[in-house]
């Protein structure tokens, strides 16, 4: 029964308030395996003609047939897939090309860039005590995605959540208190 807290920070909320919820992707690998075996296949029939057929190549047949049946399983599971994920990418939190730019133009930092890199084409470069702050920043968001949604779901109607505030819950419960409340209602 560990007890969770999570305090935010001014800077914390300016980037939560500019998180992209959108539609994601799911890839499945297996949905391709078909164009593969039917390569494979192709060049199975090429050789047919010029070497005896034995039974390896027939048990390669039988594998490949076995192949194919399970890409056609996972092709139609990636179409029923495709309008199905939607949430926060965490390998895309703010639907942008240069990540920790972008971060530093929500949080004020962009005054902070090294003049000439404005227009580098890996993004402009900021000196390493600021990209060392952004990639704190960061790892807080991604570290606690969760539980930074569940708090924006149960505080969304109860004045939304504010800088400077410490909110607790138990790691098991995932139920939000701010932590004067906590205390009111007795819980350790």
């Amino acid at each position: 029964m560990a007890k969770v807290t999570i305090t935010f920070t001014e800077e914390h909320i300016k980037l939560i308030r500019c998180l992209r919820f959108k539609q994601i992707e799911i890839r499945h690998e297996k949905s391709e395996l078909g164009k593969y075996t039917n390569y494979i296949r192709k060049k199975l029939d090429a050789i047919n003609g010029t070497i005896e057929i034995g039974e390896e190549i027939h048990d390669i047949s039988t594998k490949l047939d076995a192949i194919d049946r399970i890409s056609a399983i996972s092709k139609a599971y990636a179409t029923e897939d495709v309008d199905k994920y939607y949430g926060i990418d965490t390998y895309d939190l703010f639907n942008c090309d240069y990540w920790y730019d972008q971060m530093a133009h929500i949080v004020g930092l962009s005054d902070k860039v090294i003049p000439g890199t404005e227009e580098d084409t890996n993004g402009p470069k900021y000196p390493e005590e600021v990209i060392k702050h952004l990639m704190e920043l960061d790892d807080f968001l991604v570290t606690n995605i969760v539980n930074i949604e569940d708090i924006i779901h149960q505080f969304c109607n109860r004045g939304g959540i504010e800088a400077g505030v410490t909110y607790v819950s138990y790691d098991y419960e995932g139920i939000w208190y701010k932590e004067e409340d906590w205390k009111k209602i007795g819980r350790r």
